[in-house]
């Protein structure tokens, strides 16, 4: 059984290649886990892309640095595009229902109700 952060990091590199971007840089992982709320060291990404590496799931091309899936996702694996989704939704709300009672705080106090 894979460990949470290998879990995360492989979830991260789906929803990269979901999006498009099939091979990609440590750098884009990372900056993708920060979007997901769950963000990890460079060193831990770096290991753990290793180790997805050495079981078979990612490829480094030596030439350019960059990884990639060994085999690309197909169209039922839909799991880290529903997950970047309900993160997505997840952020939006939040940040919209923070930005609200932060309003209405300021007009409440700006109109002397409290």
């Amino acid at each position: 059984m894979p460990s949470r952060r290998t879990t995360l990091v492989l979830d991260a590199v789906y929803a990269l290649a979901a999006a498009g971007n099939p091979a990609f840089a440590p750098a884009a992982v990372g900056a993708r886990l920060r979007s997901d709320q769950t963000p990890m060291s460079a060193w831990e990404i770096r290991g753990e892309l290793s180790s997805l590496e050495a079981s078979g799931e990612l490829r480094l091309d030596p030439a350019t640095a960059l990884w990639s899936l060994r085999v690309a996702p197909t169209v039922t694996d839909t799991k880290a595009e529903a997950s970047a989704t309900t993160n997505a939704t997840t952020i939006a709300t939040t940040t919209a229902t923070t930005t609200a009672t932060t309003m209405a705080s300021a007009t409440a106090v700006k109109t002397g109700a409290v």
